[in-house]
């Protein structure tokens, strides 16, 4: 049901002596439906009290039926957002004013052409509504991330140099299999990576959904099974308990820039906490007489509760008032890759490569790979190994399915099978089999 003072009825020009249209006004969250009806009536006849057409104290007919029709008129505007409104809830969408516009118009101007987009145009306009916050991230119902409003800006870059290779203008009602084989023909020959690549069509299903669901588009690319993204297994790396005993161990007193990139890393990968998560730290984030972490992540917005090992209290402990000054990201994984050489994490890696669509497989050295991110990867690989249960480190990485989180962790066969050799059920003596 529609709150009143969500909706008003107001007069483009209130002090006019001649007839001005009645403009809709609505109220969404923390955003604004600006709306034409269509209708027109002489202020004199207007009750501004309750925005509505006068109904009492009118002489001549005319005038009483031209506002009988009007304030029936208005009631179906009432009465079409709230049918939108329970279209909205029933199919979890987030919509915006341009979405109400689409819908009130196919009852009340059937015969106007719909808002024309192209995929360019309309990427353009959702970028735009997520940077203003007019456009909230579904279920959520809260902003986008940094990191997606990144993705979205290079997913149009991506077509906008795209599109005069293609010769075509990306019309939804054009969009199809051809034109995701040679765009993502297009990504390779730019030396995109598959993962690249793959994210890229990612976020480009998400588009093609939300047009949809805007009423933009009648195209279900995004449904085709064919329209899938590439991938191929990145070389992720987890460092274990002994190479970051090594790291901990490690003197690095002549090099304090290095220290403090080691410290926070370290905490990292003893907490699982993101890089953002870590910059933010305060010392009201250490509760339970500092034997707990308390944060509510910069990513997902949820409270997270981590126990701190007694390696994490010592290097807090080191810093005044247990906060730690972040350092760029960029800065940050040069340095740790230095640190992973001067400790002498150097074993060599297989790892391979996609370039031109042709894998190439190499050996680097461990130290290579040290990123930001490994700490969170060693993190959960190392508490899944020590015996902890997906789940309970789930609640931490954030991870909202145990499906992508055993993809997430680093675990070879050999370890796998070690850690599987202390189960109860490998322990057990063999049955006798009666004969």
């Amino acid at each position: 049901m529609l709150v009143n003072t969500e909706v008003h009825f107001l007069l483009r020009e209130p002090a006019t002596i001649k007839e001005t249209p009645i403009i809709l006004i609505y109220r969404f969250g923390n955003t604004r439906l600006k709306y034409s009806t269509g209708l027109k009536i002489n202020p004199q006849y207007w009750d501004f009290t309750v925005q509505r057409p006068l109904t009492k104290g009118l002489n001549d007919n005319n005038v009483k039926t031209h506002c009988k029709d009007l304030n029936l008129v208005i009631n179906r505007f009432i009465d079409e957002l709230q049918k939108i409104n329970s279209y909205i809830k029933r199919e979890n969408i987030n919509p915006s004013p341009d979405f109400y516009k689409i819908e009130l118009n196919k009852t009340f101007l059937p015969t106007k052409p719909k808002v024309k987009h192209t995929l360019v145009t309309y990427v353009e306009m959702f970028l735009e509504q997520i940077e203003k916050k007019e456009r909230l991230q579904p279920k959520k119902n809260i902003p986008y991330s940094e990191m997606t409003i990144k993705n979205y800006k290079t997913i149009l870059n991506q077509l906008k140099s795209f599109q005069p290779i293609y010769k075509n203008r990306l019309d939804f009602e054009k969009l199809n299999i051809h034109f995701y084989k040679e765009f993502t023909k297009y990504l390779i020959s730019q030396n995109y990576k598959p993962n690249s690549i793959g994210n890229a069509i990612k976020v480009l299903k998400m588009i093609l959904k939300q047009a949809y669901k805007d009423g933009v588009s009648e195209n279900k690319l995004f449904e085709n099974e064919d329209f899938a993204k590439p991938s191929e297994e990145a070389a992720n790396i987890y460092l274990t308990e002994t190479e970051l005993d090594y790291i901990f161990n490690f003197d690095f007193s002549k090099h304090p820039s290095l220290e403090r990139v080691r410290d926070v890393f370290l905490i990292g990968c003893y907490t699982g906490l993101r890089k953002s998560d870590l910059n933010q730290l305060q010392p009201e984030n250490f509760i339970n007489e500092g034997s707990l972490i308390r944060v509510r992540t910069k990513k997902t917005k949820d409270w997270v509760y981590i126990p701190l090992r007694p390696k994490v209290k010592e290097i807090i402990n080191k810093y005044p008032n247990n906060i730690l000054k972040p350092i760029s990201d960029q800065r940050t994984n040069e340095h740790l890759k230095k640190i992973g050489q001067m400790v002498g994490i150097t074993e060599l890696v297989q790892t391979s490569v996609t370039k031109g669509g042709i894998r190439i497989d190499k050996n680097i050295e461990k130290y290579k790979l040290i990123s930001n991110h490994t700490a969170r990867r060693s993190f959960a690989t190392n508490a899944y190994l020590a015996g902890i249960d997906s789940i309970t480190i789930m609640k931490i990485t954030g991870h909202k399915t145990e499906t992508s989180f055993m993809k997430y962790i680093k675990v070879t066969s050999e370890e796998n099978a070690i850690k599987m050799l202390n189960h109860p059920y490998f322990k057990t003596a063999s049955l006798s089999v009666a004969i």
